[in-house]
């Protein structure tokens, strides 16, 4: 009765304690902090994030981030500038077109199916 006591006790704890902790990398990012202030549209944010991932010196400097942090995943932010593309002006869709375009490569093998390219 006393260990399965102890293991209640300690998963509350873990519990409590994992949801006191903030899982957004974003939580301090002034970019995601100016968006939900509405002092930047959604299409500012997609270009000011996609800056912040591929060339950090584009950025203005009050969005700069504090820390020297690595964004861990570029997933969502190359999705927003897609959905957004012909949202972006000429000179962002310029920019971003050499990070989002498909590589252009010597070799290629497309699949007996035709469904694949390699």
């Amino acid at each position: 009765m006393m260990n399965r006591c102890a293991f209640v006790v300690l998963l509350i704890l873990v519990l409590v304690l994992a949801g006191n902790v903030n899982h957004s990398p974003a939580s301090d990012n002034k970019i995601e902090q100016g968006f939900v202030q509405g002092r930047i549209s959604q299409i500012e944010r997609a270009v000011l994030l996609g800056y912040q991932l591929f060339s950090p010196d584009r950025l203005p400097p009050q969005y700069l981030p504090e820390s020297d942090e690595i964004l861990k995943c570029g997933t969502s932010i190359v999705a927003d500038l897609r959905q957004n593309w012909n949202r972006l002006s000429p000179e962002d869709r310029n920019f971003f077109s050499a990070y989002l375009s498909r590589p252009r490569l010597p070799l290629d093998y497309v699949s007996p199916t035709g469904l694949f390219k390699l």
